[in-house]
């Protein structure tokens, strides 16, 4: 169903809107469900591009370039998530400190006949 620029811009924008909203409240599975209406609304605005005017470009690009930079804070904060938790499954399985003489020792984790699991 073809709809007019207008209604394209209106409708990406709101929706560009909603994903700044889920991404600022960190449900980043919900994503997953704005891609197919994101890219429908993105190819149906592609064929009438030469309709939108430099006002509408620079909303639009506005909203992707803020939701762009909100998603790149969410990767970096997954990282250091998954980094965290690797230095903290490190620790539990040996600890590195230093000796007396200045030199690292490892000091590794006593293995359990009873290891509780989560």
């Amino acid at each position: 169903m073809k709809h007019n620029v207008k209604d394209l811009e209106r409708r990406l924008i709101t929706l560009m809107e909603r994903e700044k909203t889920v991404l600022l409240s960190g449900d980043l599975r919900a994503l997953q469900d704005f891609e197919a209406e994101k890219q429908s609304l993105a190819d149906e605005l592609e064929s009438q591009k030469s309709k939108l005017d430099k006002s509408a470009r620079d909303r639009l690009l506005a909203f992707a370039t803020e939701n762009e930079r909100l998603y790149s804070s969410a990767l970096q904060g997954l990282r250091s998530v998954i980094n965290r938790l690797s230095e903290i499954k490190s620790v539990s399985e040996e600890l590195k400190a230093y000796e007396a003489n200045g030199k690292m020792a490892s000091h590794k984790a006593p293995i359990s006949s009873m290891e509780k699991r989560a």
